[in-house]
């Protein structure tokens, strides 16, 4: 009881705080969220900031409501970021004018996410009217898990192209106790790996290398292959992994190129669709790419070239869209078809068919662009100029002005700040006021963001006057979310929304408040099991005189999400009860969903969901609404994958379903080629194809200049034949020798490079002749032609051993005694004495030199000394007597070795006694 009481308490001071913030914003203040005043709306209809670890199914539910004044069909687009993946796919969807509808998305993080901030995105645009569009996106956060320790131990720099390799992870227990582990290696390109899976066990402190054999496949030019490593206990509740990239070299070093190209890509679509007794199709070109034009890489360009129009050919047809793009380090330039967008304010993003050019310096930005609507019944232009200054990188204002005609014609004048304070804490400020005939109105709009602490939270306010011409009108709204990890175990997390159209309450129109507010906490049974519970309440009524509506919802949620091995389980469950006030009727309600994925190997996994809908997100009673989706993911080879989806409506009489399947392959050439298949029952049967091929080319842009090819051959200096597979390295520029020792490094910029092996090849105890790295100078127009000799390296290796007089000899037997004859000094030494190895010589410098070649070794504790791969020659060795004992010297100063191709050779330095001639003087007269 005594570790309840100071959590209890630090609960409770962390509600009443959180409960005179949620007051404060309801009576002073409106709610977020990126909800339009006139058109397409899409929002949370749950909490908007997620905190949950890898390997977890996150459920996110939005709203989209349609006023756009007619009926359409629209179609959402989810973005995840890299490698996540989505559970349940979304297909074109029909709302009539003022519907909504309640869109589920769930998707998985995968094992290996790091810890941090991500975004996912939802996006919603009518099919056949692309500018009616409405974006919203969560911040979600990936909390750090416990690691088992993992790390790569032996990694290849390199690896020729269809050569198998080795490389070996380490693992180790860093805990008390011995653990059995399971293991699993991936390659990102697909290659076979030798082991896949294993398992092992490990000792208190025990570690053990894991070693792998991986079969490449060839490539037509350099490519990383991430190989993953990913070893866990047997509950899982301990998993550790690492990656590692190895570069993979082509055999074929390339062509000569002399034009400046940028990557692109053609492909030819072709669809066709049964629906009833009716049948379409189309063919459909696209050429687009993207790159630099010079060769400094400062000046880009971008295009795209599609058509014709297939939407009403099929369901998975695309429009038209022909665009152009440049840009440089001050100028940029854009034609065509896009979304053309100023500011929040004044224009949020308008898809159309315009022009906008821009200039910039370190801290200036001048934009300006012209545009005209595609898909607008009524014609919609804009003009738009943005002026902008940076204080520095993270610090910026931007002045706006627009002018529109069509809906809400007039012109809008838009002062915006953007401050990021410090990492993870920013804020957007902008102020705007619009013109039209005799009408003149305001509006502004302020968020705050800050994650830069373990209470994250959101805020942003916005209020547009009637008369406001911008792209909110006559609304405001506010919105506060926060998510606060009170320990290891507890977290709280809440959002508060109001929104207010039709300020000035026109009787002709409706004047809607909404509010929502949700409450819920998280608590972790352990690193597997995660249990939510919340409270949300919803409020929506008319404040006209005589209201059309008058309803709210009071709901109490229960989440649990489970990891067990490789599956991850998620359930969602919501009560509640809406009280329609203005007919007196209460109906309850309820939400059920589940879902499942199950990574059953690297190459394949499966998911399903179930939602079950019964009034939880409307407060007017509608029909129950049952959905079943299945799904799975097949990697059939490196080249190859299938994707195979199949989501029903169990709710409706007839019970449509919708099936989808993808095939897509890689050929060896770099051609791609899909297939997607769907069928759909309901009112009447559906089925439509689509096969594209792709190819991808290069498309010269501008003549190289200042440019030449190095070519060269690698050979054995002593039989003169070519050596195979020899990796040169030109200044970071890689090529490989072929089959007859050739080599080339085509379209290098002219200038002085180094040039050095980064692999000898097959015989790995060949050495160059030359000293490397090699300079070489390469000219525009020269024959550029380097030849580089291999030779069997030599090995130098030996002992410095130090020597003493025998113990029968006195110290003073090595002394001679100069009398007052006045013997000279440099008299004979004294006849030689035999010594006796004494010790040896550690920590000394031995030089070796061979012409332009100098190496430098210490000795060992043994005093010896080993350099294997030198060229073969003549050396000359000397050893530093800077080490050397008290009273001796070397007996030789330096020694000469010539040695032969392979040959090892042996010699030995000897540490004698010095001999010390003294003199005697005559002894002192006196005086």
């Amino acid at each position: 009881m005594n570790g309840v009481f100071p959590v209890t308490g630090r609960l409770f001071s962390v509600l009443w705080r959180l409960r005179l913030a949620w007051l404060l914003l309801t009576l002073l203040f409106p709610v977020l969220a990126h909800a339009q005043a006139l058109g397409l709306k899409v929002r949370p209809a749950d909490r908007e900031i997620i905190s949950e670890a890898p390997r977890q199914i996150v459920t996110v539910a939005f709203q989209v409501h349609n006023g756009t004044g007619r009926d359409g069909q629209f179609e959402a687009q989810p973005a995840l970021p890299p490698g996540w993946r989505l559970i349940t796919p979304e297909y074109p969807f029909d709302l009539a004018d003022g519907e909504t509808q309640l869109r589920f998305i769930s998707f998985f993080i995968p094992e290996n996410t790091r810890a941090g901030d991500y975004a996912f995105t939802y996006s919603v645009n009518n099919r056949q009217q692309p500018a009616i569009s409405d974006t919203y996106s969560l911040p979600v956060r990936v909390l750090s898990r416990l690691k088992f320790d993992a790390s790569p131990l032996e990694v290849p720099g390199f690896v020729i192209a269809g050569e198998s390799y080795g490389i070996s992870f380490l693992v180790r227990n860093r805990g008390n106790v011995a653990v059995t582990l399971g293991y699993e290696i991936g390659s990102s390109l697909g290659h076979r790996l030798n082991p896949e899976t294993g398992t092992l066990t490990l000792e208190p402190s025990e570690s053990k290398p894991v070693r792998v054999r991986v079969e490449s496949t060839g490539v037509s030019e350099l490519t990383l292959d991430l190989l993953n490593f990913t070893a866990w206990t047997t509950d899982k509740t301990i998993t550790a992994d690492a990656t590692v990239s190895v570069r993979l070299l082509p055999r074929i070093t390339g062509t000569e190129q002399r034009y400046n190209s940028i990557r692109s890509l053609f492909s030819l679509k072709a669809v066709t669709e049964e629906r009833g007794d009716r049948r379409r199709s189309g063919w459909q070109a696209e050429m687009s790419g993207g790159g630099a034009i010079d060769e400094a890489g400062e000046k880009r360009i971008d295009y795209l070239l599609r058509g014709p129009d297939l939407r009403n050919e099929s369901v998975l047809g695309t429009l038209d869209e022909y665009r152009f793009e440049y840009r440089d380090p001050r100028l940029g330039l854009s034609l065509g078809d896009r979304v053309y967008a100023l500011s929040p304010l004044s224009e949020r993003g308008r898809y159309g068919r315009g022009a906008e050019i821009s200039y910039r310096t370190d801290r200036w930005q001048l934009v300006s662009y012209s545009m005209a609507d595609r898909f607008n019944g009524d014609p919609s232009t804009q003009n738009a100029v943005r002026a902008g200054y940076a204080f520095n990188p993270g610090k910026r204002m931007d002045i706006h002005f627009l002018d529109k005609e069509g809906e809400n014609p007039g012109d809008i004048w838009s002062l915006r700040s953007r401050m990021e304070w410090r990492p993870g804490r920013a804020t957007d400020l902008e102020v705007a006021q619009s013109r039209a005939d005799s009408e003149r109105g305001g509006a502004y709009r302020g968020r705050i963001d800050d994650s830069s602490h373990p209470f994250r939270y959101q805020l942003t306010l916005l209020h547009a006057d009637p008369e406001y011409r911008g792209y909110y009108r006559d609304q405001e709204f506010a919105f506060f979310g926060f998510d606060y990890p009170l320990d290891d175990k507890w977290s709280l997390n809440g959002t508060y929304r109001f929104q207010r159209d039709n300020l000035n309450v026109d009787p002709e129109r409706v004047a809607p408040v909404e509010r929502q507010a949700i409450l819920g906490a998280d608590y972790r049974l352990s690193s597997q099991t995660r249990i939510g519970i919340d409270y949300r309440q919803f409020v929506k009524h008319d404040r006209r005189p005589e209201p059309e509506f008058d309803a709210g919802n009071d709901a109490l949620g229960l989440t649990v999400s489970r990891r067990l091995e490789a599956l991850s389980l998620l359930g969602v469950a919501r009560w509640g009860e809406t009280e329609d006030k203005l007919n007196r009727e209460r109906f309850g309600t309820a939400l059920y969903l589940a879902s499942v994925h199950w990574q059953a190997t690297l190459r394949q996994s499966y998911n399903a969901y179930l939602f079950y809908d019964d009034n939880a997100h409307t407060l007017e009673r509608q029909s129950v609404q049952k959905t079943l989706g299945l799904g799975a993911n097949y990697r059939l080879s490196a080249a190859s994958t299938l994707n195979l989806n199949i989501q029903g409506d169990l709710g409706a009489d007839e019970k449509p379903y919708t099936l989808n399947a993808l095939l897509e392959h890689r050929w060896s050439n770099g051609h791609q080629t899909s297939l997607v298949a769907r069928h759909s029952t309901g009112d009447e049967k559906q089925t439509a194809l689509m096969l594209t091929y792709r190819v991808p080319f290069g498309l010269p842009v501008s003549r190289k200049r200042n440019v030449a090819t190095l070519r060269g051959r690698v050979l054995d200096a002593e039989t003169g034949t070519g050596l195979e597979n020899v990796v040169l390295n030109l200044g970071g520029l890689i090529a490989v020798s072929d089959s007859e020792g050739r080599f080339s490094f085509p379209s290098v910029k002219t200038g002085r490079y180094h040039l050095s092996l980064d692999r000898p090849g097959a015989s790995v105890d060949k050495v160059s002749v030359e000293k490397l790295p090699k300079e070489i100078e390469i000219r525009q127009g020269d024959d550029n032609r380097t030849e580089i000799a291999l030779i069997r390296g030599a090995t130098l290796s030996g002992q410095i051993r130090v020597y003493d007089l025998p113990d029968s000899v006195l110290p003073t037997q090595t002394y001679i005694k100069v009398g007052a004859t006045d013997r000279p000094d440099d008299s004979p030494d004294p006849p030689q004495r035999p010594l006796k190895r004494a010790n040896v010589l550690a920590d000394t410098l031995v030089t070796f030199i061979n012409g332009e070649h100098t190496i430098k070794r210490l000795t060992d504790q043994d005093g010896r000394f080993r350099i294997a791969g030198v060229p073969p020659g003549r050396w000359v060795i000397t050893m530093d007597e800077n080490n050397l004992p008290v009273n001796t010297i070397p007996e030789q100063r330096q020694q000469i070795l010539i040695v032969e191709p392979g040959e090892e050779a042996n010699i030995d330095f000897k540490v004698i006694p010095e001999v010390r001639k003294i003199k005697m003087l005559e002894p002192l007269k006196e005086i």
